[in-house]
């Protein structure tokens, strides 16, 4: 990865990676570092999006998973720093 390789040792970014599929009501995302996003579902409790592994970009190459959440009208994302 470019920035681990040309970053100094105190320089990393975080970040929350989403891909919104309306038709079919789902968000897939990857987190690298970078606090969960809160779903506020009307259908229940809410929960905070995180997924396994997810390091901030820069401090070392590392993995990466992703996650899925299905949504529905009126539920709400809170995307936050």
């Amino acid at each position: 990865m470019k920035l681990t390789r040309e970053s100094s040792t105190a320089t990393f970014m975080t970040v929350f990676y989403c891909l919104f599929d309306t038709l079919k009501r789902v968000m897939t995302f990857a987190i690298g570092g970078h606090p969960p996003v809160l779903y506020l579902a009307k259908s229940s409790s809410p929960k905070f999006l995180d997924v396994e592994e997810g390091l901030p970009l820069g401090m070392i190459e590392a993995a990466y998973s992703g996650n899925q959440v299905s949504y529905s009208d009126g539920d709400i994302f809170v995307f936050y720093t």
